[in-house]
This record gives C-alpha cells, structure tokens and sequence, in this order.
C-alpha cells in the first residue's frame, strides 16, 4: 500500500508507539499491517491503530504528506525506521 518514515517518537507504553511520519510512497491507511524495517532488514510487523493528519483523526493518509499514528507493535520503533503497509488477506478453505 505504501511506506512511511518514521520522523519521531512521542511515546512509548508497553505494546503501543505514538510517532509522527511522512508518507514517502503510496497512501497509509488506518487498520492496516505494517513491517518495520531497519537499514533494509525487516525487525518484525506491527498494526496501526490510529491515525492523525493536521491534528484530525482520519483513516488515509496520501504520498507527501505526514501524519501521527500509534502502532501496536512488541518491537521498538525508532526516527529513520521505514514503516511499509501491507495488505494481509486470509485464505479461506
């Protein structure tokens, strides 16, 4: 769906990340599942639970624009790591 650098971390509290970013490819959308990757190497996966633009809860965010979202995630987050939004569909048997 898109990718997302991370700019900065507000927050911290047990599983969940407040951070802010920009967009740098596609869109990010709210609900969705995200890799968090490090210097090329993915450190593990995460959700976002929320997402903000100009202070206003919204569920997309658009290429160029930043944002502040809060991330369920058991691993750490840090400023220059690159959040990527996939899309995770379920097989159904």
């Amino acid at each position: 769906l898109g990718t997302l650098k991370v700019l900065r971390i507000f927050s911290t509290q047990k599983d969940k990340v407040v951070l802010g970013g920009r967009v740098e490819v596609g869109k990010i959308e709210n609900n969705t599942v995200v890799k968090i990757v490090r210097r090329g190497v993915e450190l593990g996966r995460g959700k976002i639970i929320e997402l903000q633009s100009q202070k206003i809860k919204t569920d997309v965010v658009n290429e160029g624009n930043e944002c502040g979202l809060m991330v369920e995630s058991k691993f750490e987050i840090i400023p220059s790591d690159i959040l990527e939004a996939v899309l995770v569909e379920k097989l159904r048997i």
